[in-house]
This record gives C-alpha cells, sequence and structure tokens, in this order.
C-alpha cells in the first residue's frame, strides 16, 4: 500500500476543501490540474436535463451535438504545499462554451475561466488560497468489503483466424500453436495455467448468443466446473439487453463456477454497451445482475455494483497513478466496488494497419502497470488479457517468452493479496 493512501486513509492530511464548478454548452468538456494531485470528496449534479449525460473526473460527457447548459459541483480537498502556480489545462467540444468556477467552502469564488477554444490553458497563483483557513481530511472507510481477486480477460474465438491471406494476424506465437477454442485439452491448460499464475477466474468476451464464440462458452463451462475455476463475461455489445441477460442468467450464471459475490452473479460491462444504452435504462433493468459499469467516472457507480476499465493508461504512468488513486478514492467514498487493469504490452501491428506498439520492456512495464494499480488500493486486478493474442497483451506461454509472464502474475497476485 502507498505511504500516499496510507496517510489519506488512516491519518487526516491538512489542505484546503474547494468546489470546482464546471458548466458546459458543449457536448463534453474535461478539465485538468497538471501539476497538482488532490483528493476526491463527493460531487452534487446540480442542471442537467434528465436526458443522459455522464459526468467524470473533472468532465461532463453528453450526446453528440447536445448544447444543452449542464452542471456539475465537484468538492475537493488540495494539499497544503502547493506550487507556487496551480496549472489547469481544459479542453472541450468544438461547439458552445465552458466555464469554470474555483469556490471556497463557503462559495466564495477563489478563480473564474471561461473558454470556447478546443484547448485552453490557465494558471493560479497559490496567492488566491492565503485567505483561506487550513483544515484535514481523510477518507472514510469502506465498509462493503470484496474478496480479493485476480481476473484476466480471455478469449473463445480461435480457429481458423491466425492467419489472413497467408499472412499471421498476431505478434506473437502461442506455446501450444495455433489453436482451436473449441478444444478441450487447450482449455483445460488455459486454467491449470491461469491457477498456477495465481488467477481466480476469467472475465470472457461475450458477443451474443447468435455467436460463434457463445457456442465455445458452452464446451468451455463443464470445464470451468470441473476444474473449480470462476468465470464471469464481459458483454461486449447487445441490441436486446434484457432478453441476453435473460438468456446468460439461465444458461451460465446457475453455474457453481460463474463469479458471485454476495449470492448475486456479477457481469462486466464494456464501454459499447453504455453507448448504445444509457445509464438510466440500465438502471432500470431488472436482472439478477450485478453489473461492474466501463469508465471511472463517479456517475457510472449510482445502481452498479462498481467499475473498472480495460486498457489501462499505459502511455503515461505517473498520470496513471493519479488517475488510479482517484478512481480509488471514489469508489472508497462511494462504498462501491473498483477493478483496475494491468497490461504487460501492445502490439497489433500484424491485426490493424498501421497498428500500435507499446513495448513489454522484458517484463518492466508489466512490473510498472502492477506497481502503479498497487498504489490505489484496488479491490480487484484485471489483467489485459490472458490470450488476446491479436493485439499482443497476452500472459499466456508463447514461443517468444515461456512462461516468464505467468510466473510475474504470480508473483504480483501474491504480493496484492498478502496487501489486502
Amino acid at each position: 500500500m502507498s505511504l500516499l493512501f496510507l496517510l489519506s486513509s488512516i491519518l487526516a492530511i491538512e489542505g484546503y476543501p474547494v468546489i470546482l464548478d464546471i458548466t458546459t454548452t458543449s457536448d463534453w468538456t474535461e478539465l485538468h490540474l497538471e501539476n497538482v494531485s488532490f483528493h476526491y470528496q463527493g460531487d452534487t449534479v446540480l442542471l442537467g436535463r434528465n436526458e443522459e449525460f455522464r459526468y467524470g473526473l473533472l468532465s461532463i460527457q453528453k450526446k453528440d451535438l447536445d448544447t444543452s447548459r449542464t452542471r456539475v459541483q465537484f468538492f475537493l480537498f488540495l494539499p497544503k504545499d502547493l506550487p507556487p502556480f496551480l496549472e489547469f489545462f481544459g479542453k472541450k467540444g468544438n461547439l458552445g462554451q465552458t466555464n469554470v468556477t474555483l469556490l471556497s467552502e463557503d462559495k466564495e469564488v477563489i478563480a473564474h475561466f471561461t473558454y470556447q477554444e478546443e484547448s485552453k490553458e490557465f494558471s493560479l497563483s497559490k496567492d488566491s488560497f492565503r485567505n483561506l483557513s487550513l483544515q484535514s481530511f481523510s477518507l472514510p472507510k469502506k465498509t462493503l468489503q470484496f474478496p480479493p481477486l485476480v481476473l484476466a480477460f480471455y478469449c473463445l474465438w480461435y480457429g481458423d483466424n491466425w492467419f489472413d491471406q497467408g499472412k499471421k494476424r498476431v505478434a506473437h506465437q502461442p506455446l501450444l500453436g495455433f489453436y482451436s477454442s473449441q478444444d478441450h485439452a487447450v482449455l483445460k491448460r488455459h486454467i491449470l495455467w491461469a491457477k498456477e499464475a495465481k488467477l481466480d477466474g476469467f472475465i470472457i468476451s461475450w458477443w451474443g448468443k447468435d455467436s460463434p464464440f457463445d457456442q465455445n462458452l458452452k464446451i468451455f463451462l463443464p470445464i470451468c466446473e470441473s476444474l473449480d475455476f470462476k468465470f464471469t463475461l464481459y458483454l461486449e455489445t447487445t441490441e436486446v439487453l434484457e432478453e441476453d441477460l435473460q438468456y446468460l442468467e439461465t444458461t451460465y450464471a446457475r453455474s457453481p463456477a460463474f463469479l458471485k459475490i454476495n449470492g448475486r452473479p456479477v457481469i462486466f460491462i464494456f464501454v459499447r454497451v453504455i453507448q448504445e444504452i444509457s445509464l438510466p435504462k440500465l438502471r432500470e433493468i431488472k436482472s439478477p445482475f450485478d453489473f461492474i459499469i466501463y469508465g471511472y467516472a463517479p456517475s457510472h457507480l449510482s445502481g452498479f455494483l462498481g467499475f473498472h476499465e480495460y486498457y489501462p493508461w499505459y502511455n503515461n504512468l505517473a498520470e496513471a497513478k493519479k488517475r488510479y488513486l482517484l478512481a480509488g478514492e471514489i469508489a472508497r467514498i462511494k462504498n462501491k466496488l473498483y477493478a483496475a487493469p494491468v497490461i504487460p504490452g501492445y502490439d497489433d501491428r500484424n491485426y490493424r494497419q498501421p497498428g500500435k506498439l507499446t513495448d513489454r520492456e522484458k517484463g518492466n512495464f508489466y512490473k510498472k502497470n502492477w506497481e502503479a494499480v498497487l498504489t490505489s488500493d484496488p479491490d480487484w486486478i484485471l489483467i489485459t488479457s490472458f490470450n488476446e493474442w491479436f493485439e499482443g497483451t497476452e500472459i499466456e506461454p508463447s514461443r517468444e517468452f515461456g512462461d516468464f509472464y505467468l510466473k510475474l502474475t504470480a508473483h504480483y497476485a501474491k504480493l496484492f493479496k498478502k496487501r489486502k
């Protein structure tokens, strides 16, 4: 556990409670504090139509071209040791304008910024806080506890798709060869390897009951049961959510191998589903499932078990640490589950054109991902991925790396559970 988290959860921190008021007529806007870490104390939506909009970590996201006036207040706590100038960076869509007002706890205006540009920088002298009294802050204790789990995203879509016109579509080659997801021996070996890596279960990509992946899942289900290995599903897309959920409940969720918390089956919701079905509609759906929604936004927690993300913020690990700490604090205050992703690297250049590469750095990149996430004290760790070979994020043994990433995963999984 990081020193910062220990301080915020055990000792009171001195600083300044402030209110960041963001009003926008753009269809999206976001604000970044470039050189200051802050603590999250809660948020209040002040003005907005009943139609869907989301608010995140100092951001507002509406439907495309929605220019309705929307206002959100974020209650933050700034540390007393401020830099000489606080640097802000605002971004927005190409419509409307955004107004940002920084207020004291007593609603006195500290600063005000307005911008119509798509991006703009602001600065604020720390002398602006000289009339504010120092106060103390500590995070509330999280009363809802979750078992510490390490889960990995898992794909059941392999067969004759490893090559395209004779060209290999993957960056690395599986140790098991170019296998089929219908091969019982392969599926069993995957679970045994996962157990060696101290994984508690798989999050299996699911694309509908008529997809070939669903047929493969029916092969995989009894193998999970026979090896006492947990699984849940990653709902990637849907046009008939209630029908899909009913099918998943009767077909899979009654299995003793299906992941459950307090007796209720848990399912992960990908961002595409949120784009297809609004959050209010998701909340209204009557289902036996508890949803873990995509995206570290405060508005993604009301009515759901918790939130997660699939791709880590791996381009800037310093920023990733700040983002994960905030996500952990939001979940702590809202008393919700916080699941954080780690990734060993990325390489989809054989699958997409031109594709992207994030070098594995001989395992050091994976280590830095784990260490960045562990500072935020997540409830669950999500590994991206066990076997997404097309994007080159796999930890499954390969001819290039052997079982190196399984062993590295086992080390950090044990460390995570020991800390919890």
